[in-house]
Parts: C-alpha cells; structure tokens; sequence
C-alpha cells in the first residue's frame, strides 16, 4: 500500500508481483501518493486478487511509463472484482502497454468511478480480454476516460457483456490519435460494443466494432446520452446481431 504521500518506483529493471490477496495487489492512496512503473507488474498468474488489481484513490495517481508493462489476470472472485480501479478521484495514465485477461479472467477490465480520471497516452496500448462484464465501465459524473493510444478490447479470449459502458453523466473521448477495436461483446443479447447511457462520448479517432468477432450490438446510445462523432473521427462498425447503430 503506497499511502499518505508515500512514492512508490519500480525502475526499468524491476519486477513487482503480486498474487493470492484478499483485497488489492496495488492500491495507491490519498492526495500526493503516486506509483510509478518503468518496469514490469505481473497479477493474478499464480492465485486470484479479490477486489482490485491497482486500486487508485483519494486523489492517488499512479503512471505506467512508455518502458512499463502490467499484465492483470484473475481478478475474479466478486462481481465487483476489476483489473484497474480509479475512485475518489483518482488519476491513472498509461503510455506503456497494459494487458488485462490475457491469461485468466476478470470480472471486469478498467472501471473508473467518483470522479476518477485515467488517460491513455498516444505511445499507450491497452489489450483487454476475458472479462465476464466491461471491457471499460465508466460511472457518475467528473469521471472520465481519455484514450490517445490503442484500446484493444475481445481480441481473443470469452465473450464478455459490454465492450464500452459509459454512463450517469461521466465522459468518454477518443481523440484523433486514437484506435478502439470491439469484439466478443456478445455474452447477452443485450451486449453492447459501445453503450452510452445518461454520458458523452465524443470520437475524433478510429472506432472498429466487429472487426473480427460478433457482436450482439454496434454503437448504444439512449436517456440523454450524447455521441458525437467528429470530423476526424471514423467509425466502422461489422457483425452485429440486431444494429449497428441505435
């Protein structure tokens, strides 16, 4: 635990591993705490993590370098449980490469809540798979997910319930530099690729949906929810059960 602005570095050489915890394999606490990666993070190959893999709080930050690499499996145990977790403000940015499911499962990928922030550089990558529900899950109002980089979400791995759920009035912007591919979002019929419920996305980038794999629906957007697709932006959206768009 990195708290009461403790400063945590692991250096390119680095190894931090963390498995079998009850609560959190990372958890970065209160304003001034800050965690930096410049190395590698391994969780969950050997035995499960209950609640978070990285949990980010009460205005914590933590980086993942252009050098840094995390991979995040089988944080499963809750239907709670989350690969990453931003609250209370929290601040996460990635310009390495995340990967999150690329061996065992989580329940979900990225949730960022209570005003939390997490940005995705344009050097950054972030592959997410086998998780039960959202790829990305985005809640309540001054949260927000910015994403520069590549967000590979279903490239392989079960199917999951939603790719992107953005909603209660949070944020989502994909900028000009930014690559989103969909897939496998198929676990309901209900499951959506993209969905925005009460929120904003606003796309400037590349958005792919169903590139290589099924799913149930394209883009969602419905009670208020706001999707504007820039000039720049693109969107293609293949194999869909019921609608591209709706």
């Amino acid at each position: 635990s990195i708290e009461s602005a403790g400063t945590f570095t692991n250096n390119a050489s680095g190894i931090v591993q963390a498995h079998h915890t009850f609560y959190n394999g990372i958890q970065v606490v209160h304003s001034g705490s800050v965690c930096t990666n410049h190395g590698s993070i391994l969780m969950g190959t050997i035995g499960s993590l209950g609640y978070n893999g990285i949990l980010a709080e009460q205005s914590a930050s933590f980086t993942n370098s252009i050098s840094g690499s995390i991979e995040i499996n089988n944080v499963n145990p809750n239907w709670w449980s989350r690969g990453i977790m931003l609250t209370a403000s929290g601040a996460f940015s990635n310009a390495g490469s995340i990967q999150l499911g690329n061996l065992l499962s989580n329940t979900t990928g990225i949730f960022v809540d209570g005003s939390g922030g997490f940005t995705n550089t344009s050097d950054g990558t972030i592959t997410i798979n086998n998780t039960t529900n959202n790829g990305v899950l985005v809640e309540v109002a001054g949260s927000s997910f910015l994403n520069n980089g590549d967000l590979l979400i279903g490239t392989a791995g079960s199917s999951m319930e939603n790719g992107i759920l953005v909603q209660n009035n949070s944020t989502f912007s994909n900028g000009a530099t930014g690559l989103i591919r969909i897939n496998k979002a198929n676990a309901q019929w209900w499951s959506k690729s993209v969905a925005v419920i009460s929120a904003t996305f606003t796309n400037s980038g590349s958005i792919e949906a169903g590139n290589s794999s099924l799913n149930s629906y394209g883009l969602h957007v419905e009670s208020t929810g706001s999707f504007t697709n820039q000039v720049s932006g693109t969107i293609r959206v293949n194999t869909t059960t019921y609608n591209g768009i709706q």
